[in-house]
């Protein structure tokens, strides 16, 4: 089956030609796993030769610098090559690619066991109120040495994983040291792990195609995980980094991307360009083709925390 170019496949490896190896010459300087990855695909017929040599043009330009993958697990992103295609059109310092792996078995846990591993992570037991909290959710230190061999064999430098689960894990908060279920997106030294849970029906209230929606919640992730410095604002006024503590905030943002001044600031000198591309072009996309009327409601009185702390404390 053949896949558009910029998907990376985890596979098992399979030995080329001699004249196979010969189109792969353009791929020679990347990363090992990356060149292994391709030349998997290239060995099975998933890309072809031209699609290899597409990737490979893109990648040698001098200013591409790093690999992102967008992992989708269970979120159904039907139109997320077409966004691929349309970030990577947008800015010259980041290389987009669409993630295909194994989706391990056990990743979301029930709500008894999402309560049973909060106990051991905090080291006591849950409050009443916390307890009350506890559903059905990926926990994240148990979700990231999954992500983290899927980069590392791969061979990109960043990972965004899609999920339509919530996500569940330790936070320090008002309430100090606490296990909260509903968590945004969570990052990891270069893996992010990103919920939609609700984003179908965010996207259709922005009048925006789900795609698009994804993309957002990506590129949010990505940004934060590239800039240690950025944190999360309460206020919910379209920025890319609203903290949306009430879900339906990103509805704002969604309709109308944007960078506050305060937190561009607060990015890297050399990645704020890229950053305020990035966001354009979410603003520019236009899909003819995808729906966002399908419903994917989030569970009544849930609300979504950003985990803008756990990412400092890591």
């Amino acid at each position: 089956m053949r896949l558009p170019p910029f998907t990376l496949v985890q596979s098992s490896r399979k030995k080329l030609s001699s004249s196979a190896s010969g189109e792969l010459k353009g791929i020679s300087t990347f990363k090992k796993g990356l060149q292994d990855t391709l030349a998997a695909s290239l060995a099975s017929g998933v890309l072809t030769s031209s699609d290899v040599a597409t990737v490979a043009k893109v990648l040698n330009e001098t200013s591409k610098s790093k690999t992102v993958g967008i992992w989708d697990i269970r979120s159904w992103v039907g139109g997320l090559p077409r966004i691929v295609e349309h970030l990577n059109r947008a800015q010259s310092e980041l290389t987009f690619f669409e993630v295909q792996a194994s989706v391990p078995s056990g990743l979301v846990q029930n709500a008894e066991r999402v309560a049973h591993r909060a106990t051991e992570i905090l080291g006591r037991d849950l409050s009443p109120s916390e307890r009350e909290e506890m559903r059905d959710a990926i926990v994240d230190v148990d979700f990231f040495p999954v992500g983290h061999r899927v980069r590392k064999d791969l061979g990109i430098d960043y990972m965004i994983v899609l999920t339509s689960a919530p996500i569940a894990g330790e936070v320090t908060d008002e309430a100090g040291r606490t296990f909260h279920c509903d968590f945004f997106s969570s990052p990891q030294n270069h893996v992010c792990l990103a919920s939609t849970a609700g984003l179908r029906e965010f996207a259709e209230a922005a009048a925006r195609p789900f795609e698009m929606a994804a993309g957002y919640v990506a590129v949010s992730s990505l940004i934060a995980d590239m800039n240690a410095g950025v944190g999360f604002h309460d206020e919910s006024n379209g920025c890319l980094f609203d903290y949306n503590d009430d879900n339906r905030g990103i509805v704002a943002g969604l309709k109308k991307p944007s960078i506050e001044a305060a937190c561009l600031a607060k990015i890297r000198q050399g990645n704020r360009e890229t950053a305020l591309k990035l966001v354009q072009a979410l603003d520019d996309y236009r899909s003819p083709t995808e729906s966002t009327v399908v419903s994917d409601k989030p569970s009544p009185g849930a609300t979504r925390k950003r985990a803008a702390q756990r990412q400092a404390e890591r």
